[in-house]
């Protein structure tokens, strides 16, 4: 399996490796790695001498740079199995790609030994190697034993007719070839998997070690669809129970996220099965991976309760969630507050910061794998607790009035209620500012006349209060 990247916007579009793309190519700063020893890393095939043959060359992860191969002694290069590549005039070196380059797998190097090369020689000297702007990446030894020599055992040889001549002799050729898998059938492994609310999303995560060549996919499991997942070129099928990314020729490695959503209906505590990823070759499984959801309690705010005024300025926020979970109540820029879900599926989060006005807040539950999340909104006023007397600013007992619709003022307590009621119906309803006062303009005219009403204060049942109130209109 070879894999050759290059570090373009249309390439970024057919890898998918979390760490490649977390670091883009263009990053202002770039560390290269330091230069691995070749010294035990010899790759060696054997050939006869005239003949040509191929030797493969591992080099592990992605490696950034140019694509240097060097023929060992008394060989030449006849083809790189890599797009791009460039032999030298000698046929003893070839360069591959630019800087902007990446290398893993298996480079292949076809060679042709010279005919007068001796059976049972270790031609060395060879290598393959990554360099980025000059200095050296990574870079492995490339080397062959000419085939023939006393160290193989060789049968009793037995003569072999000449060759018609108008047959032409066939020149031997030698491959060394990466042994089949004989493990038998492939099985996935299992792997930890995402807590999700019902009806609400969050994130599987599964890790795909190294780099597998073939094609990623991915199935929801049992009660859950697919929303999203965090690689290119990927295709979701129309019910959203399964997807698939690349071709046979794409390589895949790292962190494989895929987002879910769990169905409304589905109990608390249901674990749910059936999640895999995969990635496939030509229809044979290279690796695979068996994930889990687990259906967990949503996050429910009890106090304070939605579109409701309060006046504790800083309040302790309260509601149900999963056991353990952590809960963050947010702003646009702040953390407010946080918590723990207790083991009784209660929390509490005293806030963090002073709040006055009105408020539309996020409430944020983040289940056990730390990934996913459901978040809902919160929307509530808080006012000073302004405590002042019940009592009238204008009319005034005894006051005479020359407005029919009168307009009648006062203070009291901040975020309490206020009635103006006459002996049979009420004249208009407030509720006490931030700042203690309050206004009612009166729903129907006031006939020229006395008039005796009552104005009454409610913060509950336990706190009301009430004063009288005598006045005169005379418009």
């Amino acid at each position: 399996m070879t894999f050759r990247k290059t570090l373009t916007t249309a390439a970024l579009c057919t890898v998918a490796l979390g760490s490649f793309i977390a670091q883009p190519a263009f990053a202002s700063t770039l560390t290269i790695p330091a230069s691995t020893s070749a010294g035990s890393q010899t790759q060696s095939g054997t050939i006869a001498p005239g003949a040509q043959g191929q030797v493969s060359v591992a080099l592990p992860g992605l490696s950034q740079g140019v694509l240097h191969i060097t023929a060992p002694a008394g060989t030449t290069i006849v083809n790189v199995n890599q797009p791009g590549c460039k032999i030298a005039a000698d046929e003893k070196t070839a360069e591959c790609g630019s800087n902007l380059d990446s290398w893993g797998g298996f480079i292949t190097v076809t060679l042709k030994v010279d005919a007068d090369a001796t059976p049972g020689a270790e031609l060395a000297g060879g290598s393959v190697a990554v360099s980025l702007h000059g200095t050296e990446v990574i870079s492995k030894d490339l080397a062959l034993t000419v085939s023939g020599g006393t160290g193989e055992s060789t049968p009793t040889p037995t003569p072999t007719p000449a060759p018609s001549p108008s047959t032409p002799t066939t020149p031997e050729t030698s491959e060394v070839t990466t042994p089949e898998d004989t493990s038998g059938t492939h099985s996935n492994t299992a792997v930890p998997g995402a807590t999700i609310a019902p009806g609400e999303t969050g994130i599987a995560t599964v890790a795909i070690p190294g780099l597998q060549q073939g094609k990623l996919k991915v199935t929801a499991p049992v009660g859950t669809s697919i929303v999203s997942i965090n690689q290119p070129g990927c295709v979701i099928a129309a019910d959203a129970l399964s997807a698939q990314c690349g071709s046979n020729l794409d390589s895949w490695g790292g962190f494989i996220k895929v987002t879910l959503k769990v169905d409304a209906s589905v109990a608390v505590g249901t674990v749910l099965t059936g999640g895999s990823v995969v990635v496939e070759s030509f229809g044979t499984p290279v690796v695979g991976f068996d994930y889990p959801v687990t259906v967990i309690n949503p996050a429910n705010t009890s106090f304070p309760a939605a579109n409701s005024t309060i006046n504790d300025t800083k309040p302790t926020f309260a509601g149900t969630g999963e056991p353990g979970a952590a809960i963050r109540v947010f702003g646009t820029s702040r953390t407010v507050a946080t918590a723990t879900v207790g083991t009784d599926g209660k929390w509490s989060a005293p806030s963090d910061i002073e709040l006055i006005g009105g408020f539309k807040l996020n409430v944020e539950q983040t289940g056990g794998d730390g990934e996913s999340k459901s978040v809902h909104g919160l929307a509530f006023t808080v006012t000073k607790n302004v405590v002042k007397e019940l009592a009238m600013t204008s009319p005034k007992t005894g006051d005479t009035v020359t407005n029919k619709r009168v307009t009648f003022t006062g203070t009291g307590t901040a975020g309490a209620k206020i009635a103006v009621l006459g002996s049979s119906r009420a004249l208009g309803y407030t509720t006490v500012g931030a700042d203690g006062t309050w206004s009612i303009t009166a729903a129907f005219d006031l006939a020229n006349g006395g008039y005796k009403l009552r104005v009454l204060q409610n913060q509950g049942a336990a706190d009301q209060k009430e004063i009288d109130l005598s006045f005169t209109v005379k418009s």
